[in-house]
């Protein structure tokens, strides 16, 4: 949806450093995981290379549609309740 791609312009905006409109490895790597997304560094390289040796924002936007919406693993849902509930004592608010 609009939301979503909008929500990935920003991010690739953002990690573009020298804002020439094309990511290296190490950006895509920072993007995916910002978006929730894991990439190794072996698909990073693969995926430069598909894509002429860098990439740009609608080579992304294509790798995330492919990969799908990000995975939530149960890590992350405990570290997000710890913050929620500092104490330990089971109770959020």
């Amino acid at each position: 949806n609009d939301e979503q791609i909008a929500e990935w312009k920003e991010c690739f905006d953002l990690f573009d450093k020298d804002k020439d409109g094309r990511l290296s490895a190490d950006e895509l790597i920072a993007v995916m995981r910002s978006l929730g997304q894991v990439l190794t560094a072996s698909e990073a390289a693969e995926t430069k290379s598909a894509c002429g040796g860098s990439v740009d924002f609608d080579s992304l936007a294509k790798l995330l549609k492919e990969r799908g919406p990000a995975k939530t693993n149960a890590a992350s849902l405990v570290s997000a309740l710890e913050v929620l509930n500092p104490s330990g004592g089971g109770e959020f608010g």
